[in-house]
C-alpha cells in the first residue's frame, strides 16, 4: 500500500458512490444527506468524537498485545519532513476509504434495506457482505474477517445512537491510520510503505494476529467489546415519548 495509491484507489470510489446516491436519492425523492449524513452543528463534533475513540481503540488494541509480548518497536522509520508527509498522506487516503465504505454499507445501503426489513437485520445481513469484501485481502485469516463482521455492528450501532455515521467515520479512519501508519503494522493483512516507526509482531498468532495484524487478535474483539459499552454510556438512546 502506498498514500497515493489509498488515495486514488478509494477516491475514485467515494466519488462513485456519491454520484450512484445522488441518482437514487433523486429518483427516491430523498436528501443526499437523508442516508445517514445528517448536517448540523453535531456532525463535524461526531466525527471528532470518532477520531478519538478509533485511535483510542487501535491505541488499547497495540498495548494489549505489546503487555502479552507481541509487538514491540525499534526505531522510527521516516523522519522531519517525510515522516508528516507521510502522516498527512495516509490520513486523506484513509478519509476516503472510511467515507466510501461507511457511507456504502452504513450510509444508502443501511437505510435502504433498514426501510424493508428493520435496523438490525439489515445492519447483520450488511455486517457479513462487510467482512466478505475482505476476504480477497493478503493474508487475510478467519478472526480478521470476523473481527470485520464485528466492527461493522459496532459501526451500526453509533449510527443507532448518533443518527449518523460521522462517528463511524472517524472511528474507521484513525482506526486504519493507526494501524498502518502510527504503529506501523499489517492492516486486515496489508503492509504499507511509508509508515511511522520499524515494528514487530511476534509470538503467538491469536495475540498478533498473524499474517492478517492486530485485526485477527483475540484482543481486537475484547476493544470493540469495550468500545460497544462506550458508545452506550457515551450516546444513550433516546426515549420515544408516549
Amino acid at each position: 500500500m502506498t498514500p497515493s495509491l489509498l488515495f486514488f484507489g478509494d477516491g475514485i470510489a467515494a466519488v462513485a458512490v456519491i454520484l450512484a446516491v445522488l441518482a437514487m436519492a433523486r429518483w427516491e425523492q430523498h436528501s443526499f444527506w437523508h442516508y445517514g449524513l445528517p448536517l448540523n452543528r453535531d456532525s463535524i463534533k461526531r466525527l471528532a468524537q470518532g477520531l478519538f475513540l478509533g485511535l483510542a481503540m487501535v491505541s488499547a488494541l497495540m498495548g494489549l498485545i505489546a503487555a502479552a509480548h507481541g509487538f514491540s518497536i525499534q526505531t522510527q522509520a521516516p523522519a522531519g519532513w517525510d515522516a508528516a508527509r507521510y502522516g498527512l498522506f495516509y490520513a486523506l487516503g484513509f478519509m476516503m476509504l472510511a467515507f466510501f465504505e461507511e457511507f456504502s454499507f452504513r450510509g444508502y445501503l443501511q437505510e435502504t434495506l433498514a426501510s424493508e426489513a428493520g435496523f438490525w437485520p439489515a445492519a447483520v445481513v450488511l455486517s457479513i457482505l462487510f467482512a466478505a469484501i475482505h476476504l480477497d485481502n493478503p493474508g487475510e485469516t478467519a478472526f480478521g474477517v470476523m473481527m470485520a463482521a464485528c466492527f461493522s455492528l459496532l459501526a451500526a450501532f453509533s449510527l443507532r445512537r448518533t443518527g449518523g455515521i460521522w462517528l463511524a467515520i472517524g472511528m474507521h479512519l484513525a482506526w486504519d491510520w493507526g494501524l498502518t501508519y502510527l504503529y506501523s503494522v499489517p492492516d486486515s493483512g496489508i503492509s504499507a510503505v511509508g509508515h511511522l516507526m520499524k515494528s514487530s509482531l511476534h509470538g503467538s498468532r491469536w495475540i498478533t494476529g498473524g499474517p492478517a495484524g492486530p485485526e485477527g487478535s483475540v484482543f481486537a474483539f475484547v476493544v470493540l467489546a469495550i468500545t460497544a459499552v462506550a458508545i452506550h454510556l457515551l450516546f444513550p438512546a433516546k426515549q420515544k415519548s408516549l
